[in-house]
């Protein structure tokens, strides 16, 4: 057995040195990936002009650096995802099989807005979970009595999932004043899921937005904006007379986004929280000569009034926390708000 022990970790030792010298993919020619990464993006990315972003100057930077020094592998792609962050864009990124670029939009004046423990406090350990929503009934956390739970709560974490089983919830919420749903942190997923939501608080088919797309590769030239419908999914008068609360946050973005641009025009709907994260693209897929991929925003959405919300829209009722430990500040907006539409 030590004959065999020793051969063992003498092949272990062969092969040592040798995992040194793997890099983790071969970049290529970095040139001709920055340039392909550059063009890429100048040809199709469809938020210079909205956003002021003089690509030409940025290229200039970023070539210098590529210039100052020779790069290994994952200096490059740090590169070029540092150049894709300049566009400030959460849909741009560059991709790998070792990693993953990103951006991230972070609230500048460093408002909190969700707290896991605090929404804990209104959700309790009896909640029920339909398809891709968490739900319940909830009452003011400052209510000096047990008083009634009146107040329809969902929470929705990620349009990839699907819609809970809304003609159900209707019933469960039947005896309810009001239903709040929270997308706080709910980072987008699937357009067609956002449409689906708002479908069941239209009582027609709605002029929801437009959508614009890149005609050519100069900067500016795009189609004209072409209307986006939503029709009702059946008709539950529900989800169409009851005041609905909708709280968004910094981390409401892309589909979420969709969803609020278009919802906000709902008379039954008000918004709550701070402004949402933003989003409004519609992403891309491009392939670099060394097999690295980017995705980008190719068609921007508009709204119904033709304004562009790709930085966040603002809530209609500004909130965030206020650092108390026993209570939801967002939350209890909401309550209110719906508390006060009953009294009316």
């Amino acid at each position: 057995m030590k004959r065999f022990g020793g051969i063992a970790i003498a092949i272990l030792l062969f092969f040592l040195p040798s995992c040194k010298k793997i890099e983790v993919e071969n970049s290529g020619n970095q040139q001709e990936n920055f340039e392909a990464l550059w063009n890429i993006l100048n040809d199709n990315y469809c938020y210079f002009e909205e956003k002021n972003i003089d690509w030409d100057a940025i290229k200039i930077e970023y070539q210098s650096r590529l210039n100052a020094k020779k790069l290994t592998t994952l200096q490059f792609f740090d590169l070029l995802s540092d150049m894709i962050r300049e566009l400030k864009d959460g849909h741009c990124n560059l991709i790998s099989f070792f990693d993953r670029g990103n951006y991230t939009w972070t609230n500048p004046n460093g408002e909190e807005s969700l707290d896991p423990a605090l929404r804990k406090i209104y959700l309790g350990d009896k909640y029920r979970v339909s398809h891709g929503m968490i739900y319940t009934k909830i009452k003011s956390s400052l209510a000096i009595d047990d008083g009634n739970k009146d107040i329809g709560y969902i929470i929705y974490p990620s349009f990839m999932n699907s819609l809970g089983e809304m003609q159900f919830l209707s019933i469960y919420f039947s005896d309810c004043k009001g239903v709040i749903i929270d997308l706080r942190g709910n980072g987008g997923g699937l357009v067609t899921n956002s449409d689906m939501l708002l479908s069941y608080f239209l009582s027609q088919k709605r002029l929801v937005g437009y959508t614009k797309y890149k005609k050519s590769n100069k900067r500016g030239d795009y189609s004209d904006p072409r209307p986006q419908y939503v029709s009702p999914y059946g008709h539950n008068a529900f989800w169409t007379d009851i005041p609905i609360v909708v709280l968004q946050d910094a981390g409401s973005y892309s589909a979420t986004n969709d969803f609020l641009y278009k919802a906000v025009y709902e008379e039954n709907i008000t918004t709550v929280g701070l402004r949402s994260g933003g989003g409004a693209g519609l992403p891309a897929m491009a392939e670099l000569p060394n097999g690295w991929r980017v995705r980008y925003s190719t068609a921007a959405g508009l709204d119904r009034k033709f304004l562009s919300h790709e930085q966040g829209i603002e809530p209609e009722v500004r909130m965030s926390l206020s650092g108390a430990k026993d209570r939801d500040d967002i939350i209890e907006k909401g309550i209110e708000i719906i508390y006060s539409k009953w009294n009316l």
